[in-house]
């Protein structure tokens, strides 16, 4: 189990196994049900979170461009999960939550700052 405490991914791969582990952790039993459907949009969150997080240490973006750019990923998320008929919505709000945790983990453990989407 990842220690989100302290984590801090290399690059889009190594947050991306993170984020389905705390996933499928969230799901439970629906994670086989539900992990096709979303595998791309986990991907293309790591990927966007990986470039988020350089940005914001480059100076580049400011903390509050982070956050409207990772809500607008969560939201993102969220409509696809709201389209998988065989998902409770708990466990849809549960694999969700994962996800962002993982996401304002990261950022926080390698920019030391903490996001509020």
């Amino acid at each position: 189990m990842t220690d989100l405490s302290t984590f801090v991914p290399e690059n889009a791969d190594d947050l991306l196994d993170v984020i389905t582990e705390k996933a499928s952790e969230a799901a439970g039993g629906k994670w086989n049900a539900v992990k096709d459907q979303i595998q791309g949009d986990l991907d293309f969150i790591a990927n966007r979170a990986v470039k988020i997080t350089a940005m914001l240490l480059a100076g580049e973006i400011s903390q509050s461009d982070a956050d409207l750019k990772m809500h607008l990923l969560e939201l993102t998320l969220n409509n696809t999960l709201a389209e998988i008929t065989v998902l409770a919505y708990v466990v849809a709000q549960a694999i969700l939550n994962a996800v962002v945790d993982v996401v304002k983990a990261v950022i926080k453990n390698a920019t030391g700052v903490e996001l509020d989407f």
